[in-house]
């Protein structure tokens, strides 16, 4: 006979869903803006107290193979996990036991060796076709993509990086206008932006620019992949004498930029950032698990896309 300390662990765990991150909880003090990844899990956790649920975070180093089978044991109502969370041997033998324990899961992130998986995932290529669109119409055409250098062991980029790409070249094909291949910069970082860290940054980024901003005709846009690089990058262009967003724009992405400690020593925003909807792709999380536990879906792995926002910040 079960006890009922048993049944109720039982029907706690039947009622939870787990979320398998590296993401804390809850954003810290300094992450206001909702574009910082946190509040992917501040929606999804929103959603799962309102769907009546529990959830229960477990960071991915230390989810142990036997914690697994704990876990697949003690049926959970589902688990979401990030993409990066389940890449390497560690993460995609944790992902198949799941799925041969029959977890219903659903990922937060495009990879392509991950895609038998139901899967949300923000549309950066409709995210950077707006903002290429947007810097044309504005009539600036030379516009150039400056892209970290965070490539896998094998040289393989990242798909999100891909994905922007593509949407940067779809609209520049649209407008008949002429690409300018991107260029990768170094990714360096540093514990704190103090002044002399910042310097650092904006020399090698002026480094990087030289060729472009000296040309004849020069660049008029330029287009990174984080609103966090927008400001050293503003500070180098003025090192050639372009003022940020009059002589040249420089765009971000993810909308965090009103929280950046880069703000201390370049006061220029980005002219126009991308808002990824991060509380949207947390409720579609839990939206799709539920759905498929529900038994609301064909068998085929399905793909939630959540359109993102062009956000003007100033003319």
């Amino acid at each position: 006979m079960v006890s009922e300390q048993v049944r109720v662990a039982q029907t706690v765990m039947n009622q939870t869903v787990v979320l398998v991150t590296e993401s804390p909880d809850a954003p810290p003090a300094h992450q206001r803006a909702t574009g910082w990844e946190t509040y992917v899990w501040v929606g999804m956790g929103g959603a799962v107290r309102q769907a009546g649920l529990h959830s229960l975070s477990i960071h991915p180093s230390l989810f142990t193979a036997d914690q697994i089978h704990r876990l697949i044991a003690d049926r959970p109502r589902g688990v979401i996990l990030r993409r990066d969370a389940v890449l390497g041997k560690h993460g995609e033998a944790a992902l198949e036991a799941l799925r041969a324990g029959g977890v219903p899961i659903v990922l937060y992130g495009y990879e392509p060796k991950l895609s038998g998986h139901d899967t949300v995932v923000s549309d950066h290529a409709a995210g950077a076709y707006k903002l290429t669109q947007w810097l044309l119409q504005r009539g600036h055409k030379r516009i150039l993509r400056v892209w970290p250098s965070t490539r896998a062991p094998d040289g393989t980029r990242p798909t999100w990086l891909n994905q922007r790409d593509a949407g940067f070249e779809r609209a520049m094909k649209e407008a008949g206008g002429t690409q300018i291949p991107a260029i990768e910069l170094p990714v360096i970082s540093f514990d704190t932006f103090d002044p002399e860290n910042f310097n650092a940054a904006t020399r090698m980024n002026a480094g990087y620019l030289m060729p472009y901003l000296s040309g004849n005709p020069p660049v008029d846009a330029i287009m990174v992949a984080s609103d966090g690089m927008t400001y050293a990058m503003s500070a180098a262009c003025r090192l050639f004498g372009k003022i940020p967003n009059k002589n040249v724009l420089v765009v971000g992405y993810d909308r965090y930029y009103s929280d950046c400690i880069e703000r201390n020593h370049e006061p220029a925003p980005p002219a126009a950032t991308v808002d990824k909807q991060n509380l949207k792709i947390g409720n579609a999380l839990l939206a799709l698990l539920l759905e498929r536990i529900e038994g609301k879906l064909p068998p085929e792995p399905q793909m939630r896309v959540v359109d993102p926002e062009l956000v003007i910040i100033g003319d």
